[in-house]
């Protein structure tokens, strides 16, 4: 069976937009349970794992993502899936900034550092780049919307006509995903 790890990530206030304005953090945490700090009597809202304000993607990654990395190079399936609403901090974990790297770039490096250590078995690294909007699937990296998830005869789950492109270093990844990027749907706050 494989081990599922569910775990939030707090994200901090933003200076630029939301102290300048105000705006007030009401949520304190433990390494496993999130509750309000206005309220009492607040129940937790419990987690594997709680990530704290103060924790960088550096740390994030560690935490969860070298394992799943470690094991995908030795062959077991493995998912890092952000999930969240609109400005919850799913971009700047994933992808990062400048001048902090998001989990793709750690886990990119650790994927080709590993394979060059592996001399044991050859490896083929393709990218495939799609995202979740309104429900539907849309490839990045075509431009194809809409397209379909299925079960193959083997359980595997698969979007179906999905681009792929051969990759020989993190830099092939990460300007693919810049160039996929552009196609990415952003929401807006109101």
């Amino acid at each position: 069976m494989a081990q599922q790890i569910v775990a939030v990530r707090i994200r901090p206030l933003v200076e630029s937009s939301e102290i300048k304005v105000g705006a007030q953090d009401y949520w304190d945490s433990s390494s496993t349970a999130i509750f309000r700090k206005d309220v009492s009597d607040s129940l937790p809202f419990v987690f594997d794992h709680v990530i704290g304000k103060e924790e960088i993607n550096r740390d994030v990654y560690n935490v969860f993502g070298k394992d799943i990395v470690t094991g995908a190079v030795k062959g077991i399936n493995g998912t890092i899936f952000a999930y969240g609403q609109t400005s919850s901090g799913k971009t700047h974990t994933m992808l990062g900034s400048d001048t902090e790297p998001g989990l793709i770039s750690y886990a990119m490096n650790d994927i080709f550092s590993l394979v060059q250590l592996a001399t044991e078995r050859c490896f083929l690294i393709s990218l495939s780049y799609n995202e979740i909007y309104n429900e539907e699937v849309h490839d990045l990296l075509t431009g194809a919307t809409n397209l379909k998830i299925r079960e193959n005869e083997m359980g595997e789950i698969r979007v179906l006509e999905c681009g792929q492109e051969l990759v020989d270093k993190p830099e092939d990844v990460l300007r693919l995903m810049t160039e996929g990027d552009k196609r990415r749907h952003i929401g807006a706050l109101i």
